[in-house]
């Protein structure tokens, strides 16, 4: 029983961790639209509008959510999506 209790706990915490995290890019309400190009996925798209200073996965995790994107994050070629910005 205390192992289950524990697992539910953990896996609450785990679902809960991206809401509670402070993400700049989801502060703002400044973005930029592309089209998605053959070859490109989140992380590549992320890497061309984050600076080294940044956590790319705060701002792969922005676009997730800014396009309502599915929990795999599929995108395709053709395809525009918005790119948050930080000021």
């Amino acid at each position: 029983m205390k192992l289950l209790t524990i697992t539910l706990c953990s896996i609450f915490l785990w679902f809960m961790a991206p809401s509670t995290i402070s993400n700049a890019y989801l502060q703002g309400n400044t973005f930029t639209t592309i089209e998605v190009r053959q070859g490109d996925d989140l992380w590549n798209i992320a890497k061309r509008y984050s600076s080294e200073k940044d956590d790319i996965r705060d701002l792969v995790f922005a676009i997730i959510e800014l396009n309502h994107l599915d929990k795999n994050a599929h995108i395709f070629p053709g395809q525009t999506i918005k790119i948050p910005l930080i000021k």
